[in-house]
């Protein structure tokens, strides 16, 4: 299966990738808590205002229509407070199509990653799409982890090769 998401928001190992609201939260690559490499994205509420912790990967991806896509957020949190993914899908001129909020919402594990897994369709005119990430935490200080995040397109990644064909077998 091919992964269609850019390594570096996807792993967290590189420079911040994601952006978030102005004002909330303060998002860095953390050491905190890793599932595979050394960092997760982090993102902390920085007020008491009423308003979720809310993370973006905001560039593009380029994508087909009609197509059936798998995505995995491994998530945690600071505290046991309500987490949603959704992809923003666009057609190819870069116009706003829908939103498909992912299957596996529900309250953040503080004590161990969750693996969230979904399957949905891109419409019919999709030519792109953005992911995001929503924390409900309004409480200064309160933290979501977010990493190896994927969007697989179900193709394979590249052609098979038959290994015993190169042994001349």
């Amino acid at each position: 299966m091919a992964n269609i998401f850019p390594s570096g928001p996807g792993d967290n190992e590189g420079s911040v990738s994601w952006s978030g609201p102005a004002g909330s939260p303060t998002i860095t690559n953390s050491t905190d808590y890793a599932v595979t490499g050394t960092q997760s994205v982090k993102a902390v509420c920085v007020s008491n205002a009423a308003l979720a912790i809310a993370i973006a990967y905001g560039d593009r991806i380029t994508c087909l229509p009609s197509t059936s896509y798998t995505t995995t957020i491994n998530v945690r949190a600071s505290a046991s407070r309500w987490i949603s993914a959704a992809i923003d899908w666009y057609t190819s001129g870069g116009s706003y199509i829908s939103t498909t909020v992912l299957d596996g919402s529900g309250n953040a594990n503080t004590g161990a990653w969750e693996n969230r897994v979904d399957t949905s369709t891109s419409p019919g005119t999709a030519g792109s799409f953005t992911l995001k990430i929503d924390y409900d935490s309004n409480t200064t200080g309160q933290a979501l982890y977010a990493d190896n995040i994927t969007v697989d397109d179900g193709t394979s990644a590249s052609p098979g090769i038959n290994p015993l064909l190169l042994m001349g077998l």
